[in-house]
C-alpha cells in the first residue's frame, strides 16, 4: 500500500532473503531519466528504516530525482524474530540480499548509504556492484561499542543500547563481534569513491577514529565534517543529507 512521505509516494516492499525470510523495505521513487539508478540506505543498528535521519535522507534524495530503497535489517522490526539473533554477519548478508534484489529489478547503478553501525555493515558488504559508498558517522572501530556496553552485558547478560529515547537489546553474539571485528583490510580494499560524513558533536565515535580509518581508504574520497551534528544526526541532519546528495549526484 503506497503511503505519502514528503510529497512522494512511498511503496512498501518485501525482499525475500536467500534463506526464505523476508526483509521489510520502503521504495521512495525518483524522477531521474536513467531507470537503472537507485540509492540503498541501511540504518542505525538499534532502530529501523523509520529512523528520522533515514526518512529525511530519503526525502532529500528523492527531491533530487533519485529513487531510494531503505530497508530494516532482519530482526529489528516487530514482525520478525527477537533482536538477540541479529549479528553483524547477518546484517551483511541482509544488505547483500537487498543489493541482489535491486539488481534483479533492473537497478544496475547503485549507491549505498550507511549510518553508524549500518556504515560498518556497508563497508563489509561493499563490492563491485556498488558505484559509490557514503558512510555517515561510521563505527569503524567496534571495540568502542564492546567496551561501552560491557557493564550492561556482564550485569544483565544482555547489552542494552539507549539512544534518542529508544532502548534496544543487543544479542550476545553481536556484542562479542564488537570486540573482535577488524575493518582495516576491508577499508583498504574499498575500490569505489567513498564519502565519510561526520558530525562534529558525535559523542560516540571520536574524530581521531574517523581520520585514522579515512587515511586507509585508497580510492577517491572525501571527509565532510558537519558542525553541531550528533551521532544520530537528529541535529544538522539537513546539512548531512545535503552532503550525501551532492556526492551521489556527482558519482552515480
Amino acid at each position: 500500500m503506497p503511503c505519502a512521505a514528503g510529497g512522494a509516494m512511498d511503496r512498501k516492499i518485501r525482499i525475500r532473503k536467500r534463506d526464505g525470510r523476508l526483509i521489510q523495505g520502503i521504495l521512495t521513487p525518483g524522477h531521474v531519466r536513467d531507470g537503472r539508478l537507485v540509492i540503498i540506505t541501511t540504518h542505525l543498528s538499534y532502530w529501523s528504516n523509520l529512523h528520522p535521519f533515514n526518512q529525511l535522507l530519503a526525502r532529500e534524495l528523492s527531491k533530487a530525482g533519485f529513487p531510494v530503497l531503505r530497508f530494516s535489517f532482519y530482526g529489528v522490526t516487530k514482525s520478525s524474530e527477537n533482536s538477540s539473533s541479529v549479528t553483524i554477519r547477518s546484517q551483511v548478508a541482509d544488505l547483500r540480499d537487498v543489493i541482489a534484489y535491486a539488481r534483479k529489478n533492473g537497478y544496475e547503478n547503485m549507491a549505498v548509504v550507511g549510518p553508524s553501525l549500518g556504515g560498518t555493515v556497508a563497508a563489509l558488504a561493499c563490492d563491485r556492484r556498488i558505484r559509490t559508498l557514503v558512510l555517515v558517522n561510521p563505527v569503524f572501530d567496534t571495540r568502542i561499542l564492546y567496551h561501552r556496553y560491557r557493564a550492561s552485558e556482564e550485569s544483565h547478560g544482555v547489552a542494552v543500547v539507549r539512544r534518542a529515547g529508544v532502548s534496544k537489546a543487543i544479542g550476545k553474539e553481536m556484542w562479542k563481534e564488537f570486540g573482535k571485528l577488524k575493518l582495516d583490510g576491508y577499508v583498504r580494499r574499498l575500490a569505489c569513491p567513498v564519502l565519510v560524513v561526520y558530525g562534529a558533536a558525535d559523542s560516540l565515535v571520536p574524530i581521531s577514529d574517523i581520520r585514522r580509518y579515512y587515511r586507509m581508504v585508497e580510492s577517491e574520497k572525501k571527509l565532510a565534517v558537519i558542525k553541531k551534528g550528533d551521532h544520530d544526526f537528529l541535529v544538522a541532519g539537513k546539512s548531512a543529507a545535503a552532503e550525501c546528495r551532492r556526492w551521489i549526484k556527482t558519482h552515480l
